[in-house]
């Protein structure tokens, strides 16, 4: 769940055009088809879409599915300052999460805890993959036991910024 990335980090497996976008103060609504491949695994997402081009450019963060079928899915993406993108494509699709990350942001059950990171090596953030060395302040679940960082915690479960803590995500349906 990094976020915009400087660049996709894997080749293109989805390809999808927008349909339609809509901005209704901070809520961006974007409705894609599916052009090429299919959708990746569970969950859908949050998800980001890219320019094809050499160089690829973002073309928008995609924070929670609303509606998915085999041919098409609609996103919702909060305070995206950045313009509403232009109808068109083609583009590349990329799933930011696992459904391990997913559970650890929507789990509200679980009980995040500050402590300072106590193994003897280090760790990684379930939600970015950023190293959790031995005395880092960090987080870390109860009773799972899973860690991730100080910027993790306040941004994905305190502030809930991709607002998945409380509204449930709807099942694909491809």
């Amino acid at each position: 769940m990094n976020g915009v990335l400087d660049r996709p980090l894997k080749p293109r497996q989805t390809g999808v055009s927008i349909v339609d976008v809509s901005r209704d103060e901070d809520v961006t609504t974007t409705e894609l088809r599916l052009e090429e491949g299919k959708w990746p695994a569970a969950p859908l997402a949050p998800a980001s879409v890219w320019s094809d081009a050499p160089e690829p450019t973002l073309i928008i963060e995609l924070h929670r599915v609303l509606t998915a079928s085999e041919a098409s899915a609609t996103f919702e993406s909060y305070e995206i300052s950045a313009s509403v993108p232009a109808i068109g494509g083609p583009y590349s699709f990329f799933s930011w999460a696992t459904p391990d990350q997913l559970d650890g942001v929507t789990d509200t059950a679980l009980d995040w805890q500050p402590r300072k990171y106590d193994g003897s090596d280090h760790d990684h953030c379930l939600l970015t993959w950023d190293k959790i060395l031995p005395g880092d302040d960090a987080y870390v679940s109860a009773p799972e036991g899973l860690w991730i960082t100080v910027p993790a915690y306040e941004r994905f479960i305190r502030d809930d910024q991709l607002r998945l803590r409380h509204k449930a995500q709807p099942s694909t349906s491809t």
